[in-house]
């Protein structure tokens, strides 16, 4: 696990690719897909009501994902009135505890390396892995912060946007997935 910077982002996950934007100024950095690969994705919402479910739920989206793949959970937007501002002091203390003496405005990606993400426990290794992602995602959504969840070498995608989650794909067979995953938690 590593933070990334908007250089690094665009460097590993350049196929198929991806960059950031920075044209609205109102968002600190925007992860964006190339428009001849986004326009041709089907977006479906995902939800759950029931916070027991939100570590199952957040487990079976990374699994929606291509297993054996690295990770990057990217912030565009990190909303900071939830919690009275505390959400900076929250990302803050993750951050340096991975190591970055950076702010997360500056590396606003968590990689995380490739592993089989079937399994949420297989080693400490893999289970610090997943626990980080849930941790974050689970931030993501309860401050309705803006971020995406991505995979190298797939344009398939996961948004978080203001507590709201969306998949994007234009693969049949993941849209037939993201839509039983609609249903069993919706």
């Amino acid at each position: 696990m590593r933070c990334l910077s908007f250089a690094e982002m665009e460097t590993i996950f350049r196929d198929p690719k991806f960059s950031v934007s920075f044209e609205h100024p109102w968002v600190r950095s925007e992860l964006l897909l190339d428009s001849s690969i986004a326009d041709l994705q089907t977006r479906i919402e995902v939800r759950t009501s029931d916070i027991s479910q939100t570590a199952y739920f957040i487990r079976t989206l990374n699994q929606w994902l291509p297993s054996d793949q690295a990770r990057l959970l990217w912030v565009d937007y990190w909303a900071k009135d939830i919690f009275d501002g505390f959400e900076n002091a929250m990302i803050s203390a993750i951050w340096r505890g991975l190591g970055e003496a950076l702010p997360v405005d500056q590396m606003p990606g968590l990689y995380l390396a490739t592993r089989n993400w079937e399994q949420t426990a297989g080693s400490s290794t893999q289970a610090e892995a997943f626990s980080m992602l849930f941790g974050l995602v689970s931030m993501l959504l309860t401050t309705r912060s803006d971020g995406w969840l991505i995979a190298t070498g797939c344009a398939d995608r996961i948004q978080f946007y203001e507590g709201r989650v969306f998949l994007h794909s234009q693969d049949r067979a993941r849209i037939e997935r993201a839509n039983e995953i609609a249903s069993e938690f919706g």
